[in-house]
């Protein structure tokens, strides 16, 4: 399988279509003078290629939330505890009428963040896996607005 991941302002697929508003993001500035963890919008926009010999069979796309060094970061999950940051979802592409054999099929997918605490400045990644398999990594950093 292939993957492709844009991190985006907003992003949402009607109809198996891709709609992306601020495509592109490296960057999230953060307001200077107020402490952490700082609440951040952020979207990723989520291209699947699933291979004719992947169609009709169940698979499971994880995200995940790291540190530059890989470690999970760890956000509030309620007032006193923390816990990684996971979004899963699991997904199956069919073969329509019409598809040739051989031939793949293609599935958009958005995940909204909205108010995403961030408990530090510095760079970041989301790693997003299929069925395990660790496919695309995408880089961002958190700055504080002077």
């Amino acid at each position: 399988m292939e993957l492709v991941a844009i991190l985006c302002n907003h992003v949402e697929t009607p109809n198996g279509l891709m709609y992306i508003s601020g495509g592109g993001i490296d960057r999230v500035n953060v307001p200077g003078g107020v402490p952490a963890p700082w609440p951040i919008t952020i979207a990723m926009a989520v291209q699947v290629k699933v291979p004719w010999n992947e169609t009709n069979k169940d698979h499971q796309l994880l995200m995940k939330l790291q540190d530059i060094d890989g470690q999970d970061v760890l956000l509030p999950t309620g007032p006193d505890t923390f816990g990684p940051f996971r979004a899963e979802m699991n997904f199956q592409v069919g073969r329509p009428e019409g598809l040739e054999p051989g031939e793949g099929q293609i599935i958009n997918l958005g995940f909204n963040m909205p108010m995403l605490p961030m408990p530090r400045l510095g760079s970041y990644l989301f790693t997003c896996e299929i069925d395990g398999e660790e496919l695309e990594r995408a880089r961002f950093k958190v700055i504080q607005a002077n």
